[in-house]
């Protein structure tokens, strides 16, 4: 009798040493975008002040996004005996964004070799696999929009 396995989706990340697995998923990407639109405001709202306490506040708003992203404490595990500061924290979220896009690619063009030819072919031009278009198109949008600022 054949056996139907489910296969790995969660996407495996290596954050300063520290293992993290997120499901990609059209809720995940949502929030993704959201947390990025948020994060734009709040950096422009930011731009003209001066003060460490607005540093601050950036940085405990980088924070609360990765640990929902990658669960409570993943911050403190990834900065543990460094110091934190809101450069490294935009690195991160631009690695998992990356890193996020390039899963999506992976599973937007399986191999061809798993299907008929005259089937691959027919599905060659249906470019949206399980609404990954519709996720590519948002981090597309969320990255033309930062870079515009």
């Amino acid at each position: 009798m054949a056996t139907f396995q489910f296969r790995d989706h969660a996407l495996h990340l290596d954050i300063a040493g520290n293992l993290f697995d997120i499901s990609v998923n059209p809720k995940t990407i949502q929030s993704i975008v959201e947390w990025g639109r948020q994060a734009q405001e709040k950096a422009n709202q930011y731009r003209s002040r001066t003060d460490p306490e607005s540093v601050l506040e950036l940085e405990t708003f980088m924070v609360s996004i990765l640990d929902r992203l990658l669960g409570d404490g993943a911050s403190a595990r990834i900065f543990a005996g460094r110091e934190q500061n809101l450069f490294d924290l935009v690195d991160i979220m631009n690695y998992i964004v990356s890193e996020v896009r390039g899963y999506q690619e992976q599973i937007a063009a399986p191999p061809l070799s798993d299907y008929h030819p005259n089937r691959a072919q027919r599905h060659e031009s249906k470019q949206n696999r399980f609404g990954v278009d519709v996720l590519r198109e948002a981090l597309n949008k969320l990255e033309a929009e930062s870079c515009h600022e």
